[in-house]
């Protein structure tokens, strides 16, 4: 039988069962608390075989004694907005909120169309790499086919029609799973939880009566409503409605180069005006020629 994980000041994560530790810069290793959570990690294996590698889901490379090898990120998305919370820093910026909102979506699109759901979702999952990528992470508690589900998402990312559904004997749906991912994106884009002054039991009450947070006014306020009120069927729908605000946007590349392609008109633009400045005093003293 295996032996329990032993920890260290590597200690990346911590989550309901297992850990994750940091071999090097690049890699790091997933272990089950205890043994007998190696069978979520079995899961956790199976679904990586399974989807294979995709750029907005963290990478697996191999599995090694009774956990995973996955490549190692920066920190949880929940962690940068909480440091913004503390540092009464800025909002994300809408490129920042446009591209993670591409790529979340597009690891879901990828999950969905094998038959995964991860079921835990929330900012404590998504992922942020070295170019402030977001990448979905933790498929342990998530469910494959007909499996068994593990862990119970945060009440905030609970869909109204399983609050009360306390043996979690009620499947994720694509519907429910984007309820959650409404909640992912209202947070990401004002770097706090959705009531996050209310308590669960609040929160739980709110939510069964149909009552969300107002998002009037923000930039993907209609999309975190719509999640909210299952108005859409599935990620590509989502997907639709997000190519309307920033049309060619496809995580993230479009907005970064069309930030590009102002930069290089303005300068470009500038270089012109400096040759022909200087092509003006060029002409000038070829028709003024002083004399020594």
């Amino acid at each position: 039988m295996a032996k329990p994980a032993k920890f260290s000041d590597k200690l990346l994560g911590l989550g309901m069962m297992s850990a994750v530790i940091a071999l090097d810069d690049h890699t790091a290793h997933k272990l089950p608390l205890i043994p007998d959570y190696h069978d979520a990690v079995l899961t956790e294996k199976r679904i990586f075989e399974r989807i294979g590698e995709h750029d907005c889901i963290v990478k697996y490379i191999r599995p090694q004694g009774n956990g995973l090898i996955l490549e190692r990120l920066r920190y949880p998305l929940r962690k940068h907005l909480l440091d913004l919370q503390e540092d009464g820093g800025p909002l994300p910026h809408r490129d920042e909120i446009l591209k993670w909102a591409m790529q979340i979506l597009r690891g879901f699109q990828h999950l969905h169309s094998h038959s995964v759901f991860q079921y835990d979702i929330g900012c404590h999952n998504i992922l942020l790499d070295s170019n402030n990528n977001a990448k979905l992470s933790d498929f342990s508690g998530s469910l494959i086919d007909d499996g068994k589900i593990e862990v119970a998402p945060e009440t905030r990312s609970t869909h109204p029609c399983l609050i009360n559904d306390w043996d979690m004997s009620i499947k994720p749906t694509a519907k429910t799973e984007l309820f959650a991912i409404g909640t992912v994106l209202y947070e990401m884009s004002t770097i706090y939880k959705p009531y996050q002054d209310k308590d669960d039991s609040e929160v739980e009450e709110l939510f069964l009566k149909g009552l969300f947070p107002d998002t009037t006014g923000m930039l993907l306020g209609n999309i975190i409503q719509k999640c909210w009120t299952d108005k859409y069927h599935d990620t590509k729908e989502v997907i639709e409605d997000l190519l309307q605000i920033e049309p060619g946007l496809s995580d993230g590349t479009a907005v970064q180069a069309s930030k590009y392609n102002r930069n290089h008109t303005f300068i470009s633009g500038l270089s012109t005006f400096i040759f022909l400045v200087s092509a003006a005093l060029v002409a000038k003293q070829c028709m003024n020629p002083q004399v020594a």
